[in-house]
Order: structure tokens, then sequence, then C-alpha cells
């Protein structure tokens, strides 16, 4: 993917610098990129948790070892302890390194399944350290989709360790957008979409995080994490969970 400029710092025309190239690059219809996490992606699963991950048709299947109830493995909790799986690439546009005091807008698209053995939750963020299990410390902002029942999902916004999302029978995927700069998390917000592909609500999620960052110039990453709706589900050995998710990304030279 690359890094995008938005307009011409010398005309102030729609696009990229005219020195970059024939007036920039368009922003109309960019391609998100598909996440298949068979191909690419590290797994850090303190617990191990994870029997297996398959990929077909643009759906990823997570097959989970028995997991007790635990807040340690809801990703929407306060608690300071994370250990639930989670799958994770650094972040690069074009050949470039998205770092903590880059300005990030980070777009995504997330869809869960009603098949799923359990009520389940995954979610699609960006992250400063995807391999820690302290929320202080993974820092992550984007969005969350769950199976709320055999006829429901739901989608919205998460950000440093809960989220705020919406459901509904017709609800089919959530349109997500996350800002994070200057080693800030800022927050997301979310439009989700029915079956007919209209809107069917919206919301958002500020992370109340500013200057949290390691500081200096920390990698930043694109993760996935899997897990139980809520703390009070328990998961069986062999259940199931899948889910579709697609992103793109962008930064922004204010200089």
């Amino acid at each position: 993917m690359p890094v995008i400029p938005c307009f011409d710092y010398n005309t102030g025309a729609s696009g990229g610098p005219t020195p970059c190239g024939g007036g920039g690059t368009s922003l109309a219809d960019l391609t998100p990129v598909l996440v298949d996490l068979t191909d690419g992606w590290t797994l850090y699963d303190p617990d191990n948790l994870v029997q297996s991950v398959t990929h077909s048709a643009g759906w990823n299947t997570v097959t989970w070892e028995a997991a007790g109830a635990s807040s340690n493995y809801n990703w929407s909790t306060a608690s300071g302890s994370q250990r639930a799986p989670r799958w994770y690439k650094k972040l690069i546009l074009s050949t470039t390194q998205v770092v903590s005091t880059d300005c990030l807008a980070f777009h995504s698209e997330m869809e869960a399944s009603r098949t799923d053995d359990f009520l389940s939750k995954v979610i699609l963020t960006v992250a400063e350290q995807p391999g820690s299990t302290d929320v202080a410390l993974i820092r992550a902002v984007g969005g969350a989709a769950n199976k709320v029942s055999t006829t429901q999902i739901s989608g919205g916004a998460y950000a440093y360790s809960a989220e705020t999302v919406s459901q509904a029978a017709a609800l089919q995927k959530t349109i997500n957008t996350a800002l994070r700069s200057n080693n800030s998390l800022g927050g997301s917000l979310y439009v989700a979409l029915n079956n007919s592909e209209a809107g069917q609500a919206m919301g958002s999620r500020i992370s109340n995080r500013n200057a949290v960052g390691a500081g200096g110039t920390q990698d930043i990453h694109v993760m996935v994490g899997v897990g139980p709706k809520t703390s009070a589900i328990s998961i069986g050995a062999g259940d199931t969970q899948r889910f579709q998710l697609r992103y793109i990304a962008a930064t922004i030279d204010w200089s």
C-alpha cells in the first residue's frame, strides 16, 4: 500500500505534489487489503489457545482449544492483563514503516459470523506492542465485530480496551476509521451497514490516551485479536470462529 499524499503542498491542488510525478496519486476507489491470517501474519498466543487457522473465500476460520471464562481473553475489558490470541504484522505503506509519531488514518471493513460455535469477538486495529499481555503497552485502536446470537452480529469502534458497537438482525458489516497521531491513540468511528449495504447505525469511541506511547518512533502494527464476546463466556475445544476483514491505511505529513 502506498503512503498517499492528500494534496499538492506546492499548489494546493487535490492529489500529491507535482514533483512526485504527474499531478500525484488519486484517492478515488482505493483497493483495501484482504486479511488472510495464513499468509505472512505472526501469531502471539501466550496460552496456546489456537488449534488452527484457515482461510477460504475471504473468510478466516479459527479453531480453538478449550478456554475458561476470563477477563484475560476479552478484548473489551479494562483488565490490565490481555492474554487472548492475536495475529500481527508491521504496518508498512509502500516501503515506509509507520511509526508512533505519524499521523495515521486506518480504515477497515469487518464482518463477524452468526454461525460461530460461541458468542465471539474479533478486533482489527493498529497497535504499538501487539506481542504484549499489557493493554497499556498494546495500545490498540480500530474496529470490533461480535457474534451476538444465532441471528444477530454487531460491529463498531474499538479503542484501548473497550468498544462501542451496534447490533441488529439485518446488520452485515461495519466500516471503521481510526486515527492515531503524535504518540496518542485518538479514537475510532464507524458506520454499520445492513444486508442491503445501507447504513444501519453509527457511533464512535475515543481512547482518552494522549501522549502515552513509549516515546521516540515505535513501529506500528496491524493486529487481529480474537476471543469471546464477554468475560463470562468459555470456549470449548474444537469450537470455531469465522470473520472477514479488509483494511487500508494512509499517513499525512502536515509539515
